[in-house]
């Protein structure tokens, strides 16, 4: 099935998902492929309640919840994924997409400080990340920080030239 969804044949690794669900019904794993599945297609409600059903069953799995943050995050339950977020951090050190999605769902829910100190220090890393230094810029912007934006943005095109969003901001 995660071949099968690396071709985009969503429809046959739906089924195969599906099917291997209906056989081991407990599994986490093959709620968090199937979420992943709806992810790439678009479906974020199935994506979303698939996500949620593999973190009841394995509630401390960092691959589940880094799943379900992100999701939350793209739902805009932003405090749910602020939570999500630092759930996960006491598990296990966030990589550096996750930094960036938790810095930008904690200012979402008001914590811009927090938020510009989270991705500041993803900004900092080695090899500088595309994602971070966008979702920075936008922040930045947003705080009319407007020369600190331009840099972060500037950086985020020179390292993804190919990410029409981040050319647009």
């Amino acid at each position: 099935a995660v071949h099968l969804t690396l071709e985009h044949k969503f429809a046959e690794a739906q089924a195969l998902l599906e099917r291997a669900i209906q056989a081991e019904p407990t599994s986490a794993k093959y709620h968090r492929n199937l979420s992943a599945l709806f992810e790439r297609m678009k479906k974020f409600d199935e994506a979303l309640a698939s996500a949620r059903t593999a973190e009841k069953l394995a509630p401390n799995d960092p691959m589940v919840l880094d799943q379900l943050c992100l999701l939350e995050l793209i739902a805009r339950n932003n405090a749910v994924a602020v939570g999500c977020f630092e759930r996960l951090k006491s598990i296990e050190p966030l990589d550096l997409m996750s930094q960036a999605h938790y810095g930008l769902a904690l200012f979402r829910t008001g914590r811009e400080k927090e938020s510009i100190a989270t991705l500041e220090q993803v900004a900092r890393s080695t090899p500088a990340n595309a994602e971070a230094m966008h979702v920075l810029g936008v922040v930045y912007y947003q705080c009319k920080r407007f020369d600190d934006a331009a840099e972060a943005l500037k950086t985020a095109v020179e390292i993804a030239p190919e990410r029409l969003e981040i050319r647009f901001n």
